[in-house]
């Protein structure tokens, strides 16, 4: 009875602390990972234009992510998930006023060479929600 109880608590406290996804579905570290690459990856893309580095109010920082339900796999491509997430981010390089936006959507994730990449709109579909005003 005892070894029923502890293994009970053991999985509920698992699902309080990580959600415990099935290995082919992203953690909240994975999907984190996935968007601060591509950050990464989209400033280095338009680091090269001069009016992009001048204007660094349109640069984006990943803060962090919050998995809001268990990700969908894709039906087409079994390597594919769906998950939605808020969003976290900073715009810009202005100091003098709190700039932190928060967005959700369902963010499209890729298995690839085992490691988990996001969808390359990610930040062009952040950029978009602050101009609309869609963020909070």
């Amino acid at each position: 009875m005892s070894k029923l109880i502890y293994v009970t608590l053991l999985a509920m406290s698992c699902l309080i602390t990580s959600g415990c996804d099935d290995t082919n579905q992203p953690s909240e570290d994975d999907i984190s990972a996935a968007i601060s690459a591509r950050f990464k990856a989209t400033d280095a893309l338009l680091n090269g234009a001069a009016k992009y580095r001048a204007n660094n109010i349109n640069r984006l920082a990943f803060v962090k992510v919050k998995k809001l339900e268990k990700c969908k796999s894709d039906s087409k491509n079994t390597q594919t998930v769906n998950c939605p997430v808020e969003i976290q981010f900073k715009r810009g390089a202005a100091k003098l006023f709190d700039n932190t936006y928060a967005s959700v959507l369902n963010l499209d994730l890729t298995k690839t060479d085992g490691k988990w990449e996001c969808d390359p709109r990610l930040t062009a579909q952040l950029q978009l929600a602050v101009i609309l005003g869609q963020q909070h």
